[in-house]
């Protein structure tokens, strides 16, 4: 079975040529089948390889023994590894944590052989195996390429960058490149980050600033699901989000925790009173403590030097993140500079950490100025100008000067000049008063309007509906834009409706597509049994059930069988030839005493309790007159809706209830009360009550 070249074997089978038997053979034996196994000595510089990746060493068995579950093994001391090495290798066999036990600190290891397998003196090889070094892991929250109208304000989703040997390294990730919503183009963002065995890790993040009109995104999660005899659809836009709910976490120190003012002229307070002026559902948390400065407000991870403060936990900015909202303002008053910290060293490098959080989690932060302190040096006065200076430099759109506004300036007048404005200041030449807070307040709730204001893309959200699933669509309902929910009442019992919803755009934007569908049936419900009763003195005919006081009453169906359902009227008042009669058009066919007989409410409201069957639904169907002149309105409460009938003279209006499920008691309520206009009683002279399977 000889092994033959490549260029034997295809001259063997040129056209025209006919391979022998032995030729076919030597084809097939001249390559390996795939169930045979290759030799390492085989593989060409695999040994080298492998060689190039760990070192032995060489030691010998003393004749020592571990006890592993009951049985004794062959131990020798475990050489120390080189620093970039890990696994160990025995005789060149992987030697996995599964197979092997350290015992003394893991600088022991125990040989898995029989006693009588070894002999003192044994030579034993160890091989380790290098570590291989992984590189991190950059993962972008948001999309990878992103589109922006011109002109929009572009918000970074944020990042996460994670190493398998250094674990979370996300804030030495480092972010390259800029966009510029003003200039239409294709904008490069690259998140670089290097782990401390120097890999290095590199992702990029495309944002398209366009021009012209955006399509708005289409509404998510859409689910249709049955509320009783209605199908109730619920889902989440994505269009107007500020609109319909903000939320903003405050840090700062005793400005914004209201020093100087009442709680409700605090800038904070009013601020959020504007906001809800704009958005639907406005949540601002303020975090704000007395007296902090820039250390309180560093990361949990901080470590600050020695004589400072650690930062709060509860009022710092991992706290501000993890409440995860939509927006972070940090008002620090100055402290840093009226306890002497240095700028360069302290106050800007904390600053910048801090926004590096607040980037890193992809959340806004916007920063305010310092204030005016009159009780400071000339010095330390004209520090909190040059500072202010530098965070209006610094961090530019995200930045409120409220130090202008707040100060007097008299530069030809030292012991005035940059102190705080008489105006403004609240008594104690460091605080501000409610007008000084009411600066604030305008100049940051301008900024916070206007992007609310500016945040809108929709004009409506339009409801279709079809009994197909993906044809035949026509508009049901168009609703206000920042609702998320609708219910439809027009659905016929049995059929299967499917749903999808869009959002209109307003001027300079194109409608969304359409969510995905989801379908709901209401299920046909049965009409069970029937039952009639007759409130009253009076009794009536056969099949009423005749309720004569106030009591409880078990109730019998049309069919003279107990119905499982009970009624008990309560401190009602009684009428026995009181109601307008004979029947003209109540639908319930009523006998002449069952309208002529009443229970009645005067100064008080009265209440019917029904008690029905677990499961089962029930329709009421309710009759009341009185003779007479003037005014009779009575209003009946059933089930949680008020219902009003005029009963003087009436012989043909009814109430009729929606089909009610009991309560957790397995009943519903009846209560029955004067109408404000009423100038008699309110009556209630017969009960009918239909019973539905569901």
């Amino acid at each position: 079975m000889p092994i033959q070249l490549i260029s034997t074997i295809k001259s063997w089978f040129q056209t025209g040529s006919a391979p022998t038997e032995q030729q076919f053979s030597d084809v097939f034996d001249s390559y390996r089948h795939k169930n045979d196994a290759i030799p390492v000595s085989e593989v060409t510089g695999l040994d080298t390889e492998l060689t190039q990746m760990n070192d032995t060493v060489s030691t010998t068995w003393d004749g020592a023994t571990v006890e592993i579950d009951g049985v004794d093994y062959p131990s020798i001391a475990l050489p120390n590894a080189p620093a970039d090495f890990e696994y160990v290798f025995k005789n060149r066999l992987l030697v996995r944590p599964s197979e092997y036990q350290y015992v003394e600190s893991q600088q022991k290891l125990a040989i898995l052989s029989a006693l009588s397998e070894m002999t003192v003196g044994d030579l034993v090889d160890i091989r380790y195996i290098r570590k291989i070094n992984s590189a991190p892991v950059i993962i972008l929250n948001g999309e990878e390429v992103m589109e922006l109208a011109q002109n929009d304000t572009f918000t970074e989703p944020g990042y996460t960058a994670t190493d398998a040997e250094d674990g979370d390294i996300t804030a030495n990730v480092v972010v390259t490149g800029t966009v510029d919503t003003a200039t239409i183009g294709a904008y490069t963002l690259t998140y670089s980050v290097t782990d401390s065995a120097g890999l290095t890790s590199t992702v990029t993040r495309t944002v398209n600033v366009v021009s012209g009109v955006l399509k708005l995104i289409a509404p998510l999660n859409l689910v249709a699901s049955v509320n009783l005899n209605a199908i109730w659809l619920q889902w989440e836009d994505q269009n107007e989000t500020y609109r319909r709910t903000i939320k903003i976490v405050v840090l700062g120190s005793s400005t914004a925790n209201g020093s100087g003012t009442t709680p409700e002229n605090k800038w904070v307070t009013k601020f959020t009173t504007n906001l809800e002026g704009v958005s639907a559902d406005v949540t601002v948390l303020n975090a704000a403590v007395g007296g902090y400065d820039s250390y309180k407000y560093m990361p949990d991870s901080f470590t600050p030097p020695t004589g400072r403060p650690t930062p709060d936990t509860a009022a710092n900015i991992t706290y501000a993140i993890a409440q995860n909202p939509d927006f972070i303002i940090l008002n620090n008053a100055g402290n840093d500079i009226s306890n002497n910290y240095d700028e360069e060293t302290e106050t800007k490098p904390n600053y910048l950490a801090i926004q590096a959080a607040a980037d890193t989690a992809g959340i806004p932060l916007y920063w305010t100025t310092l204030q005016p302190r009159t009780t400071l040096n000339y010095t330390q006065r004209l520090r909190l100008q040059v500072f202010s200076a530098w965070i209006l430099t610094q961090f530019t759109d995200h930045a409120f000067n409220i130090y202008d506004s707040l100060t007097l300036f008299t530069p030809e007048e030292q012991t005035t000049d940059l102190t705080i404005l008489p105006a403004c200041n609240s008594g104690d030449d460091v605080h501000l008063n409610a007008n000084g807070h009411q600066i604030i307040c305008d100049i940051i709730s301008a900024v916070f309007e206007n992007m609310i204001n500016n945040s809108a893309r929709s004009s409506s959200c339009i409801i279709e509906r079809s009994t197909l699933p993906v044809s035949g669509f026509t508009v049901l309902a168009s609703i206000d834009e920042l609702l998320e929910t609708y219910i439809d009442n027009s659905v016929t019992p049995g059929t299967e409706y499917y749903y999808r919803v869009k959002d209109v755009a307003i001027s300079g934007y194109t409608d969304s597509d359409y969510s995905d569908t989801d379908s709901a049936t209401v299920p046909v419900s049965s009409l069970t049994q029937i039952v009639k009763v007759n409130l009253g003195p009076a009794s009536a005919a056969a099949n009423w059930n005749n309720v004569t006081a106030n009591s409880s009453f078990n109730l019998d169906n049309l069919s003279g069988v107990a119905s499982n359902c009970s009624i008990a009227p309560a401190s009602f008042s009684l009428n026995g030839m009181g109601g307008a009669y004979p029947d003209s058009g109540t639908g319930l066919n009523l006998p002449d005493d069952v309208m002529t007989s009443a229970f009645y409410a005067g100064g008080v409201a009265r209440t019917i309790t029904f008690t029905g069957q677990a499961g089962k639904k029930y329709k009421f169907k309710l009759f009341g007159s009185r003779t007479g002149s003037g005014s009779a309105i009575s209003d009946y409460t059933i089930g949680g809706t008020t219902y009003s009938l005029e009963c003087i003279d009436n012989t043909s209006n009814i109430i009729e209830s929606a089909k009610l499920e009991l309560d957790v008691n397995n009943e519903i309520s009846i209560v029955v009360a004067k109408n404000v206009s009423n100038t008699s009683a309110a009556y209630i002279n017969a009960l009918v009550i239909e019973e539905y399977s569901s």
